[in-house]
């Protein structure tokens, strides 16, 4: 709504006019005001007030008045109170403004303040706001604005002139004439008229032509009554039809609105006012009506097609490549990372980001490729593939466009996305299959390193349905208790005494029995879940520690940490509160990360280290070998542990595995970084690394992943080389 004027003074009330030149036209002079108040002291004192300004001055006791004396008269300004028996002033402008289609409203109110509400249709039209007591110019004042915005509306209203083409069905000539006598007048509209003289004339016209509106006769040459809407209704279902009798019947009247007129007028009580006025409305309802349907089938943000539509345009062009024997294909894209940034900057930057990134693949594709959104930072393209189109250089021009950055408030955004593509008839039947099928290629494509496409292939559909039942069954599993934490040991590689144990996550469903983690901790991290089992692990696994530190009191505990937890700025938090509660020192907790992840934000990875390793947190990189391995990254952050792969482990024996040992062993000495080797299966390999200096080592050679009370009973033993261990089945 528009800023408008509040006038709000002490003063008693003053019946003196303003004094103004004799030879100075006042703006009012002429212009039609009517005045609303159920105070007939107040009436007379506007009237007294306004005099000398020349204008039409016309009073209403009341709302239904003013509604009565709006019907035949267009108002330049209408002034109301806002508290009146029948109706308040706010619900008078409401019910008039669409009406009065320029008029500009002022409201006058005995209210201290007044909170106009922002909902209410008719709100602006208001252009300024009276408190009383008022004095005359306080009026004046308020009113010379008003017809200021009435002259305003007035002038842009005549740059938009509407056109509105109506189809008269009506046999008698005449009526056509009195018809167009009855809308003449101005209200910049111009009337564009056609007239049949017979429903199935009526039927055949708008077949060939474009209407806005149709007006008909209820009794026709070759129809009457009921007949006639239901055949215009067939012929165009989405015209609003106004149908016109020579007899006003009430039951009539409902029947015909029921079988689909808009509107039903006694042609002797039309005037040229309520014809307008009925035309409008149908209009204004075909407009609403218009832009829900559009909402049903568009996505809000973007303007795009959403999954319904794309679904039906999909539909289509497979029904047409039946008999073309074509092969239409979807693709569909999803943006990497975009839930980092939401997060880090905000919705509304990621909801223009999302805008953004539509604007740039509409560039990219053809006038005839769907583009569709199908929610969250999901979009899908459907490709004909004829004339010479392939998919798979559609869908990598679509990557290209995506890796970039895009600037919005500041901010410079970097993007990529990861594609997926199915095609028909060999990845699917129908829409529906066929966008599955792209969907779940999609996600291989994610899995295959992101900012890449993939084809649809069965084993996708297999793993994709056990990635759904997984992802169903992982909901309430940690309420369920379903999860557990199994310990492998840490050892001193020269004493052979467990200086810390790695908590590992198990989960043991009741029907799919143990699964492991390489299958169930992805689907933990896609859907976000993650961020809950990995607080329940670090609170477990230090509530045990503090229980283990009885038996060894400068034992530590190592538990993993996801990029997916990493990026949380609570992490921090979360830590200190887990190492609190069990009474424990910083220093007996080491978080394990991957390479990968000290290659993300660096200024977010910097501060989240710094913040942990300066409580005393240990920080040890984990799988080190199978990763980015960038040295200069190794040196700026505060790592305390390198923990070589076992792939590069398994290497000791060989000429060239022995040399990249050693090397890696030699770059952790001159980094100051402790050495750990993973995955130490044979006396062979534990010899090789004593010789290496190396500190730790863990693997089956010692012991396997192992549960609690086994845990336990082990830290208990007097010999700390407990060949029994090595026995405890795999987990």
């Amino acid at each position: 709504m528009p800023d408008f004027l509040v006038v709000n003074h002490s003063q008693r009330y003053v019946a003196d006019a303003p004094r103004t030149s004799s030879t100075t036209k006042h703006p009012l002079r002429g212009r039609k005001v009517l005045f609303v108040d159920d105070d007939r002291e107040m009436r007379t004192l506007f009237r007294r007030c306004l005099r000398y300004t020349g204008a039409l001055i016309d009073l209403a006791q009341g709302a239904a008045e003013a509604i009565v004396k709006t019907e035949n008269t267009d108002y330049c300004v209408i002034v109301t109170d806002w508290q009146m028996p029948d109706m308040n002033g706010i619900e008078l402008v409401d019910r008039l403004w669409h009406e009065q289609l320029h008029t500009s409203f002022v409201l006058v109110t005995g209210a201290t303040a007044l909170d106009l509400p922002t909902t209410s249709p008719g709100a602006r039209a208001i252009s300024s706001v009276v408190h009383k007591p008022w004095r005359p110019e306080q009026i004046d004042s308020a009113l010379v604005q008003a017809v200021e915005l009435f002259d305003r509306r007035v002038r842009e209203a005549k740059r938009r002139t509407q056109v509105i083409r109506i189809l008269l069905v009506e046999d008698d000539h005449s009526e056509q004439k009195l018809s167009q006598d009855l809308l003449q007048g101005g209200n910049h509209i111009r009337f564009e008229w056609q007239r049949v003289s017979r429903l199935d004339l009526g039927m055949a016209a708008v077949g060939h032509d474009d209407y806005d509106i149709i007006l008909s006769d209820l009794s026709l040459p070759d129809a009457r009554g009921l007949d006639t809407v239901a055949g215009l209704r067939r012929s165009a279902p989405d015209l609003p039809i106004i149908m016109l009798s020579g007899s006003h019947d009430e039951d009539l009247a409902v029947q015909a609105v029921s079988a689909g007129a808009q509107d039903y007028l006694a042609k002797e009580e039309v005037t040229g006012k309520s014809l307008l006025r009925t035309i409008r409305n149908a209009l204004q309802r075909k407009s609403s009506e218009d832009y829900l349907n559009y909402l049903s089938w568009h996505d809000q943000l973007t303007g795009l097609p959403n999954r319904q539509l794309f679904l039906r345009r999909a539909a289509d062009m497979i029904a047409k490549a039946r008999s073309r024997k074509s092969k239409p294909a979807i693709i569909v894209l999803d943006l990497d990372k975009f839930r980092t940034t939401n997060d880090l900057l905000g919705h509304s930057i990621g909801d223009t980001l999302l805008i953004h990134v539509a604007e740039r693949l509409l560039k990219h594709l053809d006038n005839k490729d769907c583009l569709a959104r199908l929610g969250g930072d999901e979009f899908a393209v459907l490709v004909d593939q004829e004339d010479g189109q392939d998919v798979s250089k559609i869908a990598q021009v679509l990557l290209t466009a995506l890796n970039g950055e895009f600037h919005i408030n500041g901010h410079s955004i970097s993007t990529a996305g990861s594609a997926g593509i199915s095609v028909f008839p060999d990845n699917g039947s129908d829409a529906e299959q066929l966008l599955a099928n792209a969907d779940a290629a999609m996600y291989r494509a994610k899995k295959a390193g992101r900012n890449c496409y993939q084809f649809y292939n069965k084993d996708m559909h297999r793993k994709a349905v056990e990635w759904m039942e997984l992802e169903r069954e992982l909901k309430g599993a940690l309420s369920r208790n379903e999860f557990e934490l199994h310990y492998q040991p840490q050892v001193d590689c020269q004493t052979n005494e467990i200086n810390c144990l790695e908590a590992l996550l198990r989960w043991t469903h009741p029907r799919l029995g143990h699964v492991g983690p390489f299958r169930f901790i992805p689907v933990l991290e896609s859907d976000g879940s993650i961020n809950e089992v990995g607080a329940w692990v670090l609170r477990e696994a230090c509530q045990q520690l503090a229980k283990w530190r009885k038996l060894r009191p400068n034992l530590r505990i190592a538990v993993n940490v996801s990029a997916i937890q990493f990026e949380d700025d609570g992490l921090a938090s979360i830590v200190t509160s887990a190492l609190e509660d069990a009474g424990l020192p910083a220093n007996a907790l080491e978080l394990e990360i991957t390479e990968g992840l000290l290659m993300r934000d660096f200024d977010h990875t910097m501060s989240t280290l710094e913040k942990l390793s300066s409580a005393g947190v240990r920080i040890a990189i984990d799988d080190f070998g199978t990763g980015y391995s960038n040295l200069s990254y190794l040196a700026r952050y505060p790592i305390d542990v390198l923990k070589i792969d076992k792939s590069i482990t398994d290497m000791i024996g060989t000429h060239n595995g022995d040399s990249v040992n050693r090397a890696v062993v030699q770059l952790g000495k001159a980094l100051g970084i402790e050495i750990l080797a993973e995955g130490v299966e044979t006396e062979k390999q534990l010899s090789f690394l004593r010789d290496c200096k190396v500190e730790t080592y863990q693997g089956y050679y010692f012991a396997k992943p192992l549960k609690v009370d086994v845990c336990t009973d082990t830290l208990g033993c007097p010999s700390k080389d407990d060949r029994a261990i090595k026995d405890e089945p795999a987990t």
